[in-house]
């Protein structure tokens, strides 16, 4: 078994530190693994969750500005045997009152985790964003490898779906994941005070 979280880091409530620990600690779900977006505080400054995180994690997160910080992959330490330690990849462009969004990517053997955050769809970037994502998941095909998406859609799971070419999904709200290659064994979600978004966690046979 295989359970993710994800998690959007609501810093506008600025009570990231309470609500990671609870994410990661949490009793019904006790996380391998965690996908973080909005990873930047009130100022616009990247979030350092690695100085935030617990001594087994290992943190997957590029400090440079806060767009390249703001998502975020957690793996608990000698959990599962890792093959791929981040790679980061550009998904679309800064525009008006967007900056630009990343697409984080980690693998266990042939089992791709990723995350994102898509823009809202008045930024212009949305599209962009979407098919990007899109051709990575075609790349992830033609290699043969199992992978599952994680993020804040900003529309529903099944529309992302939709949109991206994924064959499955699970969510709630605007949090989702999308996956291929892989089998959920269950999910749900929980509602933290310290978010204003649901955190959902997949669990995967």
């Amino acid at each position: 078994m295989h359970t993710i979280a994800v998690v959007n880091m609501a810093w506008q409530r600025g009570r990231d530190q309470e609500l990671l620990q609870a994410v990661l600690s949490d009793p019904r779900w006790l996380p391998d693994t965690a996908v973080l977006v909005e990873a930047r505080d009130r100022r616009n400054r990247a979030l350092n969750i690695r100085a935030m995180a617990p001594a087994e994690w290992d943190v997957y997160q590029s400090l440079r500005t806060s767009a390249h910080a703001g998502t975020v992959i957690l793996d608990r330490r000698d959990r599962l045997p890792i093959t791929l330690r981040g790679r980061l990849i550009k998904a679309s462009r800064r525009a008006r009152n967007v900056q630009p969004r990343f697409i984080r990517e980690v693998a266990f053997g042939r089992f791709h985790v990723l995350g994102g955050h898509t823009p809202l769809r008045t930024t212009g970037q949305q599209s962009v964003f979407l098919r990007r994502l899109a051709r990575r998941f075609q790349v992830l095909r033609r290699r043969k490898r199992a992978w599952a998406y994680f993020g804040d859609f900003n529309r529903s799971p099944k529309r992302m779906a939709s949109a991206t070419g994924a064959r499955n999904f699970v969510g709630v709200e605007v949090m989702g994941c999308l996956y291929e290659g892989v089998e959920v064994a269950e999910w749900g979600f929980k509602h933290y005070p310290s978010s204003d978004h649901p955190v959902l966690f997949v669990r995967f046979f």
